[in-house]
């Protein structure tokens, strides 16, 4: 009796210790914030060529004496949309669906195998 009444002691501290140190580990204080800013960073397309059409656009708008703000806006504006139309961004969002599309093929080719 006095035997188990001591393991049941040592296992109590053992746990305790194991959920301190879970606990320290998941401590969402420091880590909330990382992981939140991360995600958003993840979740946003990088889009290089509306950088460039809004460069460009803001040169025609905003023009200078000289007139080069035009020279340099137009072809600014037409290489941002250009990289747009040609460049594929992928999200999480597309990953996702990509995942359930190759998960929902494989599971078909497993029922045309399997029967």
């Amino acid at each position: 009796m006095i035997k188990m009444v001591l393991s049941k002691a040592k296992f109590s501290k053992i746990l305790a210790s194991e959920l301190k140190e879970c606990y320290t580990l998941l401590n969402f204080k420091k880590l909330d914030y990382n992981v939140a800013k991360n995600l958003q960073t993840i979740k946003k397309r990088k889009r290089p060529g509306m950088n460039l059409a809004a460069l460009g656009i803001g040169l025609i708008v905003l023009p200078e004496p000289t007139g080069l703000s035009d020279v340099f806006g137009i072809p600014l504006l037409a290489l941002g949309m250009l990289i747009e139309r040609a460049y594929d961004f992928i999200g999480i969002d597309d990953m996702i669906q990509e995942l359930s599309n190759t998960l929902r093929s494989l599971s078909s080719l497993r029922s045309e195998i399997c029967y």
